[in-house]
């Protein structure tokens, strides 16, 4: 609030929410909002009645403002004086950010008597992090003396994170063709339980997203992992799994999906107690293909059951994610014939043809199970004789059950 002697008016700014909303008792009952969101700070918590079947003050002990929320302030400008009455009345309402600031609102009228009143509600959606400032500007003209008048008032709050969002991608031997999946982990920051009620990931065009958060009921209903009543309180941590898979029409196009860094962004939708709506949307996800190898094997085809002293077929391919040219000789071992349960057959040390950047190419291995029961077959490893002969290895384990017959 400011009044000063030498003026007439006075600004009020408050913070105010939503009276009655209805979304936050879908994850909290009506105790609990009446207790956090009661007035318990020494405010005047008059409210024109126009404006109270709407609208209430939001107490001083939750009267926080996190990125991404959309927020109400109550702006009230008065003339204080006793008998004077002043014309041409304007309050030019203004943001200022440590980067921005722009006006919001603007409060006009033509004539204000003594102790008569303007009013109007700002919305603004927080952008930014850190220290914000609300100036009132106002200007008017005092009717008897025809003496113009301006003064300026400021109002300061801060901008804080309301959660904690971290994101890890997990990938097959293949970036391309297998699935790509997102971890997301968030964590509420806000003082208040909140209902995220959509997280969800905006993929590039190359990309379709599968949200595996979500399980289906006995009676059909589908619903969230973390349970039927969505509520996230004060330092709660969820981690949401999403998988990426490449659409059809760009599998053959593997030039233009090995390029891809980016993935899309991941957008979070919430509700707070106090009946406040936010979003967040973070940066482009980076996949970081630099964490792994720069030829990678992937498996097409293996059969899931063979039988004993019969020969089966393994069907892999591998690609070349580097930006040069490989040429892949391809090594297998029967060393320890004693514990070895799968050989491999044909001729080790063969040379794969010439792999491009982004290139892949498929081929085939014959192996021979001696032994019964779930089997592992043995490693492969792939020297690149373009490039000092560096070795990669086949890491995955694959799985044959062997029968007699």
């Amino acid at each position: 609030m400011n009044i000063n002697n030498d003026i007439l008016l006075s600004i009020k700014v408050n913070r105010v929410i939503p009276s009655n909303p209805a979304d936050v008792f879908n994850f909290i009952n009506r105790d609990d909002y009446e207790r956090y969101t009661k007035l318990t700070d020494q405010i005047d918590n008059s409210l024109p009645e126009s404006l109270t079947k709407q609208w209430k003050f939001l107490p001083q002990q939750i009267n926080k403002s996190y990125l991404g929320e959309s927020i109400d302030f109550f702006v009230l400008l008065t003339n204080d004086s006793i008998k004077e009455e002043v014309i041409q009345v304007e309050c030019k309402v203004i943001i200022e950010t440590s980067n921005d600031q722009f006006q919001v609102n603007e409060l006009k009228s033509e004539k204000l008597d003594a102790k008569q009143s303007i009013h109007s509600i700002v919305k603004h959606e927080l952008k930014h992090l850190g220290r914000h400032q609300i100036i009132c500007s106002v200007s008017y003209r005092i009717t008897n003396t025809n003496e113009v008048k301006t003064f300026k008032t400021t109002f300061q709050f801060a901008v804080e994170k309301p959660l904690d969002v971290k994101t890890k991608f997990y990938f097959g031997d293949d970036l391309i063709i297998n699935d790509i999946y997102l971890e997301a982990t968030l964590q509420n920051l806000s003082l208040l339980p909140i209902s995220l009620e959509k997280v969800y990931l905006e993929p590039i065009k190359y990309f379709e997203v599968v949200d595996l958060n979500h399980v289906n009921r006995l009676n059909g209903k589908k619903c969230l992992v973390f349970g039927e009543i969505n509520r996230f309180n004060y330092e709660d941590v969820r981690q949401y799994l999403f998988c990426l898979k490449v659409k059809k029409e760009y599998l053959n196009d593997l030039n233009t999906i090995g390029q891809v860094n980016n993935v899309g962004k991941l957008n979070i939708i919430w509700t707070s107690t106090s009946g406040i709506k936010g979003h967040l949307q973070t940066p482009q996800l980076s996949l970081n293909k630099r964490d792994y190898d720069d030829l990678q094997f992937s498996i097409k085809e293996v059969p899931e059951q063979t039988t004993v002293n019969q020969q089966f077929t393994i069907k892999l391919s591998c690609t070349n994610y580097s930006d040069k040219d490989m040429e892949p000789c391809l090594y297998f071992d029967n060393k320890d014939t004693a514990t070895q349960s799968i050989l491999w057959l044909g001729i080790s040390g063969t040379r794969l043809p010439k792999l491009q950047p982004t290139q892949s190419i498929n081929f085939e291995m014959i192996a021979y199970p001696v032994e019964c029961g779930i089997q592992v077959v043995p490693l492969l490893r792939l020297e690149d004789v373009l490039n000092n002969n560096k070795v990669y290895q086949f890491k995955e384990k694959i799985y044959v059950n062997v029968s007699t017959c």
